[in-house]
């Protein structure tokens, strides 16, 4: 019987996600914990998120934000998307609008689907930097089409969107729609 997870083992990080969701947290706890302190950036966030969610464990956001903080120093893009979140809403962080925009721009960057939607977000609503229509479009076209469906329905709500964007808007309802959404497929009949 083994008693220690080491960061070298055979067994692949598929094998400590699978378990994970298998609500087997006392044994992911260990393994995460062992890769987190060998300095590997997923270990590292999946702690954090175990700390954050209280799984295994007490919840403790402050620990959650040091697991964060440490891979995304790494550059882990989920790292920084939750280290952007908890530092908007100062959770287990000092709140510091401006370094969770930087945090979330980083993860946007590398693609991040959530973070693209969130970094529209903030530049739509200027939380961090100054207002921006004009980045937030372009981060919320990145957000949908990578999937993101609030980004989706939010373009095809604009109906004409900005100028020369109505079919543009008409094709992320139809995407939508195609999906049996009953809300797109109304909101298209009215589009068309």
């Amino acid at each position: 019987m083994q008693t220690a997870i080491e960061p070298n083992d055979a067994a692949p990080l598929a094998d400590g996600q699978a378990v994970d969701e298998q609500s087997n947290y006392a044994w992911a706890l260990r393994f995460w914990r062992s890769l987190a302190e060998a300095g590997d950036p997923h270990g590292q966030y999946a702690l954090g998120r175990q700390y954050e969610r209280g799984e295994g464990l007490d919840r403790d956001v402050a620990e959650a934000a040091r697991w964060y903080g440490a891979a995304a120093r790494q550059n882990d893009a989920d790292a920084l998307y939750h280290l952007s979140i908890m530092t908007a809403a100062a959770d287990g962080v000092a709140g510091d609008p401006a370094a969770a925009l930087t945090h979330c721009r980083r993860a946007a960057a590398q693609d991040h689907a959530a973070a693209q939607y969130e970094l529209a977000r903030r530049f739509g609503r200027g939380e961090g930097a100054d207002r921006d229509l004009a980045e937030a479009m372009i981060w919320l076209r990145k957000a949908a089409r990578g999937g993101i469906v609030e980004a989706r329905q939010a373009l095809g709500q604009m109906g004409e969107g900005p100028p020369g964007d109505a079919d543009e808007a008409r094709g992320w309802w139809r995407r939508r729609a195609g999906t049996g959404d009953p809300e797109a497929q109304f909101s298209l009949a009215l589009l068309c």
